[in-house]
């Protein structure tokens, strides 16, 4: 635990080396370690003693942005608000797992894939809506985004519930730094808006294409994507997209044109730059669409 924490602090780039988290792992580290050479690194930049953070443990692998997940860890449990106490916990990574996982899968990657695993999770809930119906559906829903509220309420006010806040600090974006992050809320409602408003097969249709649609464009674009398209996303995100709602489109109604004329649209409205808010937009827009499509 002593040298992964310090290995926080070490790999902490210059402009993040005086938040309080940084300062309270300075002071971990000066009580924990004795060895000069760990000592070293503690309240400098990341360039300057990448080999130092590696010897600590980080690996042959090891180099600037290595640790990037748990920095990004340490430093939004700041940025997000989270009282000392509950920052540390989240700064400190799992048993191995960390390292693994910065080796396979890209920098930058790392936050949007815990975020839209999450995301996808909406997936299931066409599901529990034709097996136990549609208002045991919009009830779930409804009592997860007051839960979901409530601990964001309460994390902002200095207090963390277990799982749910630890979730919402990996998960959050640079702009969520502060401020309520609006996401899973949006998420929700965008889901019982199409449950709502929507035939069965366009309301799963449309929550498939928030699941699926928004979360592959997101990875893919970041990962692979090369070539801007108005609005700021990739065009190789785009196509991600289009092909994932054609295809879950196409299990649902069988038809090849119409599942094209909605793939089209999803990724026409996942394209819109428009933050937490295309939860929504994209939900209503595509339900609305397959819905005049499959019944004309």
């Amino acid at each position: 635990k002593s040298e992964r924490n310090c290995i926080i602090f070490c790999t902490i780039p210059h402009r993040a080396a005086e938040t309080p988290v940084a300062r309270r792992l300075k002071l971990f580290c000066h009580k924990e370690l004795k060895d000069p050479r760990e000592g070293s690194c503690l309240g400098t930049n990341l360039d300057a003693y990448t080999h130092n953070s590696c010897s600590v443990g980080g690996g042959p692998d090891c180099g600037p942005g290595h640790l990037e997940s748990i920095v990004q860890m340490s430093d939004s449990a700041n940025l997000t608000g989270l009282p000392a106490h509950a920052a540390d916990r989240v700064a400190v990574p799992l048993p191995g797992v960390t390292r693994r996982a910065a080796r396979l899968v890209p920098v930058g990657v790392r936050g949007e894939l815990v975020r839209k695993s999450l995301h996808m999770l909406i997936a299931f809930v066409p599901s529990i809506a034709a097996a136990a119906g549609v208002e045991l559906a919009l009830a779930l829903l409804s009592v997860g985004t007051l839960v979901y509220a409530g601990a964001e309420y309460l994390r902002l006010h200095g207090r963390s519930v277990a799982l749910i806040t630890r979730l919402t600090v990996l998960a959050s974006r640079e702009r969520d730094k502060g401020h309520f992050v609006l996401g899973p809320v949006t998420l929700a409602v965008g889901s019982m808006l199409a449950l709502l408003l929507y035939p069965a097969a366009s309301a799963a249709i449309a929550i498939y294409a928030l699941a699926f649609g928004d979360s592959v464009a997101s990875l893919v674009g970041r990962t692979f994507g090369r070539v801007r398209i108005p609005g700021g996303k990739s065009l190789e995100g785009s196509l991600a997209c289009f092909v994932s709602v054609w295809l879950v489109t196409l299990l649902i109604t069988g038809q090849v044109g119409a599942s094209l004329a909605v793939a089209a649209a999803a990724t026409a409205l996942e394209a819109v730059p428009s933050d937490d808010l295309d939860n929504i937009i994209l939900p209503t827009g595509v339900g609305l669409f397959a819905t005049i499509i499959l019944h004309m």
